[in-house]
């Protein structure tokens, strides 16, 4: 089992997120995969309860780690893993606020003159400019970018899809700064490799400021909350943030859509009394 876990990693994109899931199945590693039964993953499952969206990723990386094996080995063995239920989960809506995210921006834009917090302040003020996930921004490559495009090549992307990202001037002086110290491209690096991870120097920024109960990924919904609040069109947020289809994006920012219906309907209301569109 520790193998085909060490196997899936091998061939994942977030090979952090994978690895911490794999962890609370260590008790596990010394098994063989044919000793493997659901009751064993259904437990670590339930044992998770108060965590319900980490329950789910132990279940989901069980079973394609348990997928991976038999397809690259050729093994015909049931899946343990592939019909047991996941937990419910809603989606997360936190986002900054209108008091929150001057703050943390702020303080951010400070860390960029700190040596030891320089590299993961731009790297997270670069997931909040463009809403790009963490592990994109990690691994941005300069070969990645033509003039004020970024492209984001399908084989880094969730949903298995090219991302065509134009930067706004924020995110390009980011890129024009960072550019001078770049290491075969990469634009954020720790010892001379893409970094794996920001939590240290983001979590610094929000104690700093009195954020509190904010996710890294909370940047990324932060420019989708505040792109619909100012009138964006939620086909371009989905655009913008890479997502699958405009559904997906409905289902993660439905809470703002009604106050954006309201705030549409009033102004149309309101030009229809002046007779002016």
């Amino acid at each position: 089992v520790g193998e085909m876990f060490d196997h899936y990693v091998d061939h994942v994109k977030n090979k952090a997120n994978a690895t911490s899931v794999f962890k609370k199945l260590a008790h596990l590693r010394a098994r063989k995969i044919t000793e493997l039964k659901k009751e064993d993953i259904t437990a670590v499952r339930d044992s998770l309860s108060d965590h319900r969206a980490t329950a789910n990723l132990v279940v989901k990386y069980v079973s394609g780690a348990f997928t991976l094996i038999c397809r690259d080995f050729a093994l015909e063995l049931p899946n343990p893993a592939s019909d047991i239920q996941l937990f419910h989960v809603e989606p997360r809506k936190r986002f900054l606020t209108e008091e929150e995210a001057p703050k943390l921006l702020d303080e951010f834009e400070r860390m960029r003159y700190v040596p030891r917090y320089s590299a993961q302040a731009y790297a997270l003020l670069m997931m909040i400019y463009t809403g790009a996930r963490k592990s994109n921004v990690l691994t941005m490559n300069l070969s990645e970018i033509t003039r004020d495009v970024w492209t984001i090549p399908f084989e880094k992307s969730k949903n298995g899809k090219e991302i065509v990202a134009p930067l706004n001037e924020y995110a390009l002086e980011i890129v024009e700064t960072r550019s001078k110290v770049a290491v075969d491209g990469y634009l954020f690096t720790w010892r001379g490799k893409p970094m794996s991870d920001v939590r240290k120097t983001f979590k610094a920024a929000c104690d700093a400021v009195g954020v509190e109960e904010c996710h890294i990924h909370d940047l990324r919904r932060t420019l989708g909350s505040w792109m619909l609040m100012n009138g964006t069109p939620i086909e371009v947020v989905s655009k913008t943030l890479g997502h699958s289809s405009i559904r997906v994006t409905e289902q993660v920012y439905a809470h703002l859509l009604p106050k954006k219906i309201s705030t549409a309907t009033f102004s149309a209301v309101s030009a229809m009394r002046k007779g002016a569109v």
